[in-house]
């Protein structure tokens, strides 16, 4: 499903040249923004434009079909722009159409409505790399024969070999599980449903301090 940008701008008619920024919306991992951009080279014209932002990363990349519409008086109709956009950390900006300062001041100026200037941007991601390298898990800390670890827990046909009591010390439901009154305490293997094996890996990282650095798409089952 498409998010839409939506970006109203107040007091449209005392608009001076310069950057005119929206807030940041949050989405898919990246950061977005819409903006009126000065062109260089003409003082009296500006773009308007959509930035993708990924802060703190390196190499990211993000494909996104983008519909671009901004409301205008019924006279004129509404313009819009459709485009396959790819944003990255060299090319982060992207122009969808043009108007010029001076146009803001005319009072017949179509694209003001009530003193203001509304603008969508509809945004598809496609694809997005986030550029972050994985680093490589180091499964020797749920293995035998580390002599903490005194139970197995069995995931599909993959077995992680674990401490109980340091689980525990850290989840209420481990420590429930191995320690109250569940079918599972004083057991040697216990096998887990509906949980998948590289998931729970992230969450026994961060629980055994492994060295982890989490990104946008493992949050949420972490959570």
């Amino acid at each position: 499903t498409p998010f839409v940008l939506r970006w109203e701008i107040d007091n449209a008619t005392s608009l001076t040249p310069g950057k005119v920024e929206s807030a940041v919306f949050h989405w898919g991992g990246f950061e977005w923004k819409g903006s009126l951009r000065p062109r260089e080279e003409d003082n009296d014209r500006f773009d308007y434009a959509l930035s993708c932002e990924k802060k703190k990363w390196t190499d990211w990349k993000c494909k996104a079909n983008v519909e671009f519409l901004v409301h205008r008086a019924a006279s004129k109709g509404d313009y819009s722009k459709k485009a396959l956009t790819t944003f990255d950390e060299h090319r982060n900006c992207s122009d969808f159409g043009y108007s010029n300062w001076s146009n803001l001041k005319n009072p017949n100026c179509s694209c003001i409505l009530n003193n203001k200037i509304t603008m969508e941007f509809s945004i598809g991601i496609i694809s997005a790399v986030d550029g972050h390298k994985l680093i490589p898990i180091d499964l020797s800390n749920f293995c035998s024969p580390i002599e903490h670890n005194n139970v197995t827990l069995i995931i599909g046909d993959k077995k992680l070999r674990v401490s109980k009591d340091y689980l525990s010390v850290h989840s209420p439901l481990f420590a429930a599980m191995f320690f109250g009154d569940f079918t599972e305490k004083g057991k040697g293997e216990v096998k887990f449903k509906d949980v998948i094996y590289v998931e729970f890996l992230d969450l026994l990282q961060l629980i055994f301090h492994v060295q982890f650095s989490g990104i946008d798409s493992t949050l949420p089952h972490i959570l």
